[in-house]
Parts: structure tokens; sequence; C-alpha cells
């Protein structure tokens, strides 16, 4: 299926999310995504914002030209270093896990909850891009916001509607990730929070389960991703 049919298939399951979206938006981003003024522009490079996403794109970019070829597992390793230099995959993880849920866990668990999180998230990515048609994965802009830097995207398929992703990135010091900016989620058609979507689906699994749950659900679901991707 080409990329554009995929985001559109995703977003229109998605919609059922958007409520739970917007509840748990204000927990998410307490100071909201309204315009922050007062923020001055991030700098240029590879490692502002713009830098990030765009880097991350062109990996996407590569995996879809050489998808055939590389087939699912290819994909997937091809993508994940990416993912892991731009996403913010231990923020991300502790959001969908919950303050109390995560303070619980033991350290080795939540390292295994984030490299969970991290395979279940590349998988999705190697399933979903898989093939290159001509498409175009397009960075427009960013603008700052009291929760972070946006960066405003577009992938232009050649046989669909353009579909509008977002990605919120926040500053990260040099001890917990290396420094610079990563990604802490994404807005896909510019409204359904990634996050607020994870934590919506594994939110009972959490609250039987605790971590352990989740981290035994998350590879469960990585391995029905790699079985059912044909290619």
């Amino acid at each position: 299926m080409a990329v554009g049919k995929v985001l559109t298939s995703l977003i229109a399951s998605r919609r059922f999310a958007l409520f739970a979206a917007i509840l748990a938006f204000s927990a998410l981003y307490p100071g909201g995504m309204s315009p922050a003024h007062a923020q001055a522009p991030s700098p240029g490079g590879p490692g502002a914002p713009r830098g990030v996403v765009q880097g991350f794109y062109d990996v996407l970019i590569g995996a879809m030209k050489d998808g055939r070829k590389l087939g699912f597992q290819g994909r997937f390793d091809r993508i994940r270093p990416a993912f892991e230099k731009a996403f913010n995959a231990t923020l991300m993880t502790r959001v969908v896990v919950g303050a109390t849920g995560w303070s619980a866990a033991t350290p080795q668990q939540q390292d295994q909850a984030v490299d969970a999180f991290t395979r279940y998230s590349v998988a999705n990515y190697a399933a979903n891009f898989n093939d290159f048609g001509g498409e175009k994965l397009e960075v427009q802009g960013e603008r700052q916001t009291q929760a972070g830097t946006v960066v405003e995207t577009q992938i232009v398929p050649t046989d669909d509607k353009p579909v509008a992703i977002n990605f919120l990135l926040r500053p990260v010091d040099a001890g917990s990730g290396g420094g610079g900016w990563k990604i802490s989620d994404v807005f896909l058609d510019r409204t359904i929070s990634e996050l607020a979507t994870r934590r919506s689906d594994f939110a009972r699994t959490i609250q039987d389960e605790g971590i352990a749950g989740l981290i035994k659900r998350l590879d469960e679901k990585t391995r029905e991703i790699a079985a059912a991707t044909k290619q």
C-alpha cells in the first residue's frame, strides 16, 4: 500500500482517539501549544529542530527507495539508529507509562520499556514506509510554542492528498541524551498526538499489569507488525 493511503487510513482509524488526545493534552503539555513570542527561534544546522526532522526524513526516504531490496528487517535496522538519534524515546516512554507507573518501575524495567517502545515505533515506520513511488517528505517550517518547537511537515504522495504531520521538539541537555533537540511527540494530521494515542492504547494494560505487562504487549505487537508486513 502506498504511504499516502497508509497514512490516510491511520488518520481515519485514529479519529476515535482524538477525544482522548484532547483530554490528555493538558497533562502532556501544561504550557499548551500556543505561540510563545518571547522564545527565540532555534539556530539552524543539523542539530536544530528542522535539521533533526529533515535528517530523520532523509533516512526514511532512503529506506523507502531501497525498501524492496531491504525487506522489513533491513528497513528496521536502517531506521532504528535514525529514530534513536532523532526521538527522545525515554521521555516518550515515560509519558506513555505515566508518572506513577514509571516511578514504581526498577531502572532495568525502565530500560526494557524504552527498548520495547523504540522497537515498536521503528517497526511501525518500517512497515508503513516500505516502498518508494515518488513521494515527497517536506519540512515546511517551524514555530515556537510554550510546549516546545513545532516543526511543520507534510508527506506528499503521488496517489493521494498530502498528509500534514507536526513534530514537537524539546531541548535535551548533554547529561540525558547527548544535547541538542529531540522529538517528543508527533501529531498526525496536525491534531492527533501519538503520545496521547499510545497512552489510550495501552492504558488498560498498564493499569492491570504494570510496566512489565506493557513491555510484553509492546513486544507482541512488534512481532505482529513484522509478521503482517509482506515486503
